[in-house]
């Protein structure tokens, strides 16, 4: 019976030694049913001549399981031609790797594409040397992902040249970084775009892209460079990059260039780049920056700056930023910087400073402020002073204010100055306060008044201190007013006075009150005078005390009266003497 009549099940159950004695007739025989039903050992027991004989038609009769037992199958073009995608990956390995240049060559593109992975690795150097164009154009992502470093070195620079972006961008970064500096020349920038940006994360020979191949890439394949391979940039590869691109590294990889990389940046890099690659950077490195590159910075990458970067600019860089840069200073760096970088700043740099900023300058860095410093500061910017700032204010700074800037200072900026600073007032200073300001002045500020200070109050000045503000100021300081002020007193003032003050007050100084000031000072305040201004009293200044101070004078003042003194006073006065004063009368 011939064997054509036999049914697929009956097929399935022939062994290999029955196989082995068909003829090639036999084979050619079977429907493409009969084939398909064949057993893995009888398909292993096919020689090359029975294999041969199966027809295109009995070979998609195939499954894919079947197709790895055909051991001894040649394959021939007609055979090959017919395989579709599911036979393909049903090739084993070892099959692949045996094809000839004519075997594959006979494979349509479809065909390429559909081998799978596994079996394009299979492939050698020379199989894959041996693909057409329209082959190797016709590789599948798959097949691309799969392919090994070792794999990448077989293909040509031709066929490098032949893939598309989209075949590329399936490359691993294992496989990318197997390229050779020669094959990466063959790529394209086209084709060079269309790397994935996870390829290029792990790839780190970046000095084998070319500068027009860099300059090709896109702000995500830039993001997702390596610090290791950012560093290894070389100065025609920084070049090359955009602003767009410079600003699409990370923090990370920018802090990994050297600082003499970082000195190849052009202005227009500088500038696009953000506020986290700036805190990322070294402080070495920014020291390192040209002036160039830091006066292209904007005020808000300025204002960016890490306090500790910001102070390693130094004294020359600092001072050459311009006065819209400095407006983009934060608290923090006026706040916070070394005392030395804020201590920088020109003039005109200070000038330019809102009152909300000089506000934040550190109370140390006010107080290093030079006197040309401090003067450059307007009204306005005095405003925005703290309560400790003001407090910091040293003697030589608060010297150095202009009578405007004095003038211009709140109340209560003025009350939190240090009697120490206030001690430091000009006539000039002193001269142009005003009585909110004077009223402003605690007891405490008034002790460290000067006399030349207090000499240069005018009588309304002098009007505005209370009576305590006034019997606070020392002695030596209360010498300073003269005789209109002396005599501007009012009588709550005069009450103010202490003792020590009106102790230290001399012949001349006492003079110069009036007869309605002396009899309105109390009797403790009378008996604290001294005996040189007690003996010289005028007969005016005499017949101004009353009955009520009499009995205050101490026993040396009586004693320091004279014959002319007491022939002066009036019989009330007399009479106000006490038996024990007048024991001391002098003869």
């Amino acid at each position: 019976m011939p064997i054509s009549l036999l049914s697929a099940a009956q097929i399935g159950g022939l062994s290999a030694a029955q196989i082995g004695v068909l003829s090639t007739s036999d084979v050619a025989s079977l429907s493409r049913t009969q084939v398909g039903a064949l057993s893995a050992t009888a398909l292993e027991a096919l020689n090359p001549a029975q294999a041969g004989a199966l027809s295109g038609e009995q070979v998609r009769g195939l499954t894919a399981a079947q197709i790895p037992h055909l051991q001894a199958l040649s394959f021939n073009a007609g055979q090959l031609m017919v395989l579709n995608g599911t036979q393909l990956k049903g090739l084993s390995a070892v099959q692949v790797a045996s094809f000839d240049a004519a075997q594959l060559d006979v494979l349509a593109a479809t065909q390429i594409a559909g081998l799978g992975a596994t079996n394009f690795q299979a492939l050698s150097a020379t199989q894959i040397a041996g693909l057409a164009d329209t082959q190797i154009q016709a590789i599948g992502l798959p097949e691309m992902r799969g392919l090994t470093a070792g794999d990448m070195g077989e293909f040509s620079d031709a066929q490098l040249s032949l893939l598309s972006s989209t075949q590329l961008a399936g490359l691993t970064g294992t496989a990318l970084g197997a390229l050779s500096a020669t094959q990466w020349s063959a790529l394209s920038v086209d084709q060079v775009a269309g790397l994935s940006a996870a390829a290029l994360g792990s790839f780190t020979q970046v000095g084998r892209i070319g500068t027009t191949q860099l300059a090709g890439l896109g702000a995500s394949q830039i993001r997702a460079l390596s610090a290791t391979a950012a560093g290894a940039l070389d100065a025609g590869q920084i070049g090359a990059l955009s602003a767009t691109q410079v600003s699409a590294l990370t923090a990370t990889s920018l802090g990994a260039l050297s600082g003499t990389t970082l000195g190849l940046l052009s202005t227009t890099q500088v500038q696009a780049l953000t506020g986290a690659q700036l805190r990322a950077l070294s402080t070495d490195k920014v020291a390192g920056l040209s002036s160039t590159q830091v006066a292209a910075f904007s005020a808000v990458q300025i204002g960016g700056l890490s306090i500790d970067n910001f102070a390693a600019l130094g004294s020359t860089l600092i001072a050459g930023l311009s006065t819209t840069q400095i407006g983009g200073l934060t608290g923090a760096q006026l706040g916070r910087s070394t005392v030395s970088a804020i201590a920088a700043l020109t003039t005109t740099q200070i000038g330019a400073l809102s009152a909300g900023q000089a506000g934040l300058i550190s109370d140390a860095g006010l107080a290093a402020f030079a006197a040309s410093q401090l003067q450059a500061l307007s009204a306005t910017q005095f405003t925005g002073f703290t309560a400790t700032q003001m407090r910091g204010l040293s003697a030589t700074s608060l010297g150095g204010l202009t009578t405007t800037q004095v003038g211009g200072l709140a109340p209560l900026q003025i009350g939190r100055l240090s009697s120490t600073a206030l001690g430091a007032l000009s006539a000039g200073q002193a001269g142009v306060l005003s009585a909110s300001q004077l009223a402003a002045l605690t007891t405490r500020q008034t002790q460290g008044l000067s006399a030349t200070a207090v000499g240069a109050l005018s009588t309304t000045q002098l009007g505005a201190l209370s009576a305590s503000q006034l019997g606070a100021v020392s002695g030596e300081a209360l010498s300073g007013l003269d005789a209109a002020h002396m005599s501007s007193l009012s009588g709550y003032q005069l009450g103010g006075l202490t003792t020590t003050q009106l102790s230290g007050l001399s012949g001349a100084d006492f003079a110069e009150l009036t007869a309605s000031q002396i009899g309105g000072l109390a009797s403790s305040q009378i008996g604290a005078l001294s005996t040189t201004v007690i003996a010289a009293l005028t007969a005016t200044e005499l017949g101004a005390l009353t009955t009520s101070q009499i009995p205050g004078l101490t026993t040396s003042q009586v004693e320091a009266l004279t014959t002319t003194s007491l022939a002066a006073l009036t019989p009330d006065q007399l009479g106000a003497f006490t038996p024990a004063q007048a024991l001391h009368f002098q003869a």
